[in-house]
């Protein structure tokens, strides 16, 4: 199933190109070993003029990244340039595939997490908390402050279920932080 599906992906015919991704992406949900080792051909996808193609490249992605985030963390440009000029969709799961290779390994959190934080500080409305729900397992002592401090700058941009949301993942931030000194 998963090689027909990855044979056929750049099909000229957008419907089988549209079926093709969705098959893999909703395989990557349930197992995604079974699609992990196509993680090259997912980010290639990040590049092709069909935006499904695109979203769904990166929604694969999203699924394989626990599961593989050196093979992410090596692709890590082209995962920031996809977020950076994605879709909704894109985005949202760029920076679910990327903050969980920041959770994966303290060398990979060193250098993506400033960049999501960026990310973070930059969007409006729910992604606020969605992005900042991305990034919450990659938080630690050492980058706890910063992501609190974000968070708390956007609380007054945000939807009350949003600011709830929010809340709830400065709370949790806390206990990662360090004790100050008194």
């Amino acid at each position: 199933m998963v090689e027909g599906a990855v044979a056929r992906i750049l099909d000229p015919d957008k419907k089988i190109q549209s079926g093709c991704i969705k098959l893999l992406y909703e395989i990557g949900y349930r197992e995604p070993k079974l699609i992990a080792e196509r993680a090259d051909l997912f980010v290639r996808l990040l590049k092709h003029r069909n935006n499904r193609l695109v979203w769904g490249g990166m929604i694969a992605l999203s699924a394989i990244a626990p599961a593989r985030p050196e093979a992410l963390f090596e692709k890590r440009t082209e995962l920031f340039d996809a977020i950076r000029g994605g879709s909704t969709i894109t985005r949202d799961r760029g920076m679910m595939a990327l903050g969980s290779v920041a959770a994966a390994d303290p060398k990979y959190r060193k250098e993506l997490f400033p960049k999501l934080l960026a990310i973070l500080r930059g969007s409006e409305g729910n992604d606020v908390a969605k992005f900042g729900e991305h990034l919450e397992p990659a938080v630690d002592p050492g980058n706890a402050a910063a992501y609190i401090e974000t968070l708390e700058d956007k609380l007054d941009e945000l939807a009350a279920s949003a600011q709830k949301r929010v809340a709830r993942l400065v709370k949790r931030a806390r206990l990662q932080a360090p004790a100050k000194k008194a």
